[in-house]
């Protein structure tokens, strides 16, 4: 099991409960910034975010 963490944010519950299709969440995180690429619960490596023919991908840019 491998995922990608892209960041985090914190709402207060009367903004989660307002959240619909089409809501823009803004994460800790900057663009271009290496995500962790997390695997087993545990930090196996960072990457960056890319596009590959409408789809997401991730290019490995450290192996911890």
């Amino acid at each position: 099991y491998i995922s990608v963490l892209l960041g985090s944010c914190y709402h207060s519950d009367e903004v989660i409960k307002s959240i619909q299709e089409g809501t823009i969440l803004e994460l800790n995180t900057y663009a271009g910034y290496p995500s962790p690429i997390i695997k087993d619960g545990k930090l196996a490596a960072y990457g960056e975010i890319i596009v590959c023919d409408d789809n997401f991908g991730v290019r490995i840019t450290e192996i911890v």
